[in-house]
């Protein structure tokens, strides 16, 4: 199966910059959508690569991670038992793969954002290994998703952004405080200043 071609958001690009630059005509569009049963799969994409010349994400023999949420909103327990596209020669799930009812699974993610945050979440690694062709920017690639209650899914899951990180729980990064080393405007006192001589 051969990738398909984002035209909406690449057309609308083109229409807006004229003969914009190739690499603004290949901007991704956001990550892909769908259900299966009570799983609902959610920003699926392929993980963005540093960034490269041209318009290749990934080459022939690379492997791809994926970045995803996928949310069990049933009660039952379900499963990923498999992940497969026609591009890869295989696929690795690397972590917890058992998604509670009510739960959710998130893959390359630093952090999960707030919009994400379940009651609980699994972590597992997904990757579309030893590709069979190059992946490229501003293409999508149909990803299989099996599951052991809610059956499969496919989805044309879009190549990411390098320009973009995947969320994270906040903007800011976190810091560590070392005690004893708080500083306030409180703390901080202007330096004394000498009494001048006196007249006698």
């Amino acid at each position: 199966m051969r990738p398909a071609l984002v035209l909406g958001p690449v057309l609308a690009l083109f229409v807006l910059t004229g003969c914009g630059s190739y690499e603004a005509q290949l901007t991704a569009p956001g990550g892909a959508d769908d259900t299966t049963g009570t799983i609902a799969v959610r920003d699926a994409r392929i993980s963005a690569s540093t960034p490269r010349a041209g318009d290749e994400a990934y080459d022939a023999g690379e492997d791809a991670p994926l970045t995803l949420t996928i949310v069990n909103n049933g009660d039952a327990t379900d499963r990923l038992l498999a992940v497969s596209s026609p591009v890869a020669e295989d696929a690795s799930i690397d972590g917890d793969a058992q998604i509670l009812g009510g739960f959710a699974l998130v893959s390359g993610y630093d952090q999960v954002a707030p919009a994400q945050t379940l009651p609980a979440t699994v972590r597992a690694d997904i990757t579309l290994t030893d590709l069979r062709e190059p992946v490229r920017a501003g293409l999508t690639y149909p990803v299989t998703f099996t599951f052991e209650r809610s059956g499969a899914v496919v989805l044309e899951v879009p190549v990411g952004n390098p320009d973009v990180p995947a969320p994270r729980a906040t903007d800011d990064e976190p810091t560590t405080d070392v005690p004893g080393t708080d500083v306030t405007d409180d703390d901080v006192s202007e330096p004394d200043t000498p009494a001048a001589p006196g007249n006698g």
